[in-house]
Parts: C-alpha cells; sequence; structure tokens
C-alpha cells in the first residue's frame, strides 16, 4: 500500500509539474490540495476511508476552496448517530448517485473515488443538472464531436 501510494504522488508530481509553467491554476491547486488533506484522513495510508470521513475530507477541502478562490461552494450535508458514526438515513443517496461516489463492499470509500467526488462537486458548484451534461458528455459520440471541436 506505500509503494501505491508513493507511486500515485510521483505520477501526480509529474502531471503537476508539466502545468507549473503555465502558472497556479485553480484546477491544479485543487488536484494538489485533495492530495495534502488526504495524508490528514489516511495517515496509515491504506488509501480508503469511511463514508463518514470522505464528507469530511470533501468538506474541508471546499471550506479550503472556497478560501482560496473566494467561492461559495455548498458544503456536504449529513448526521452523525449517537454512536459517532454517520447515519445513512440523512445521506441524500440520489445526490450521492448523482456525484457518482463508489463504496467498496467493506463501506469504505477509497482515494480515488474521494478525490473525483470532490472535483466533481467543485467543478459542477453542487448543480446536478450540470453533472448530467457531464455525463451526456461521456455517452453521447455527438456531444463528445461538439466538445473536441
Amino acid at each position: 500500500a506505500i509503494i501505491t501510494f508513493i507511486i500515485l504522488n510521483l505520477l501526480i508530481a509529474v502531471i503537476l509539474e508539466g502545468f507549473e509553467e503555465t502558472g497556479e491554476q485553480p484546477e491544479v491547486a485543487l488536484i494538489d490540495r485533495c492530495v495534502d488533506e488526504w495524508k490528514r484522513f489516511d495517515p496509515d495510508l491504506t488509501l480508503e476511508t469511511s463514508l463518514k470521513s470522505c464528507f469530511e475530507y470533501a468538506n474541508d477541502v471546499i471550506v479550503w476552496y472556497n478560501e482560496e478562490f473566494s467561492d461559495n461552494l455548498g458544503l456536504i450535508q449529513y448526521n452523525t448517530a449517537s454512536s459517532g458514526q454517520l447515519d445513512m438515513a440523512s445521506v441524500p443517496l440520489k445526490t450521492m448517485a448523482a456525484y457518482k461516489l463508489r463504496i467498496t463492499a467493506e463501506r469504505t470509500v477509497t482515494i480515488l473515488e474521494c478525490i473525483k467526488f470532490v472535483l466533481r462537486l467543485v467543478i459542477s458548484h453542487g448543480n446536478l443538472s450540470l453533472l448530467q451534461d457531464f455525463d451526456d458528455v461521456d455517452t453521447n459520440p455527438e456531444a463528445k464531436k461538439l466538445v473536441h471541436n
């Protein structure tokens, strides 16, 4: 798991190094922050975390993004049961499906899924219809042609 995390960091570093020449872009800063923030949520480098921790992670990145880029993105709303666990009844499942947040059989979320979740939240600004437009581009060959032209 440590080797995987090191390789992931090296890959991201190489990609981001290519972007450094173009100046600090919000997307690059966001990915950097996602990786740095993950280290706080996964100190043992398991590359997985609970759904509740994924929401906390996303909210921490969103708070940073709002401050860094003077934005006003909303936070993920959820409730915690008296046991400290996530109250699944408070999780808007349609919203999570729209963001394509996948949970493992062990009820954990991988680093890749958490980062993709945050990126989709930021890019869509919480607008679920905009997410549908993204999905249409991914699945519709005609829409892909329009985007690439």
